[in-house]
């Protein structure tokens, strides 16, 4: 990945319009159930590492994995609580 791309600003709706296609909208999206299996958990560090692998397998472009990535340095919890709030979740335990 190229230093320009790591190097983005965070578009959180972007993020959040992604998370909706990979988790509600999306057909056949690889790495759904980790994402949704990753959203339950209550451990903030295995939430945080299985949400990553998860986007990893469901995002397929590298502008929405960058930016998935720039929301997640910028702000985990929030990240976390936006995945959790589109599947009808409360925020997350030690967010």
């Amino acid at each position: 990945m190229s230093e320009d791309v790591l190097g983005a600003d965070a578009d959180w709706e972007r993020v959040e319009r992604d998370l909706r296609w990979c988790l509600i909208e999306g057909r056949g999206v690889e790495g759904r159930d980790v994402l949704f299996d990753a959203l339950q958990m209550n451990d903030p560090a295995r939430r945080r590492a299985a949400l990553a692998h998860g986007a990893a397998m469901s995002l397929r472009d590298e502008a929405a994995l960058a930016n998935w990535l720039a929301c997640a340095r910028a702000d985990p919890a929030r990240l976390e609580n936006l995945g959790r709030a589109l599947i009808g979740l409360p925020p997350a335990p030690g967010a």
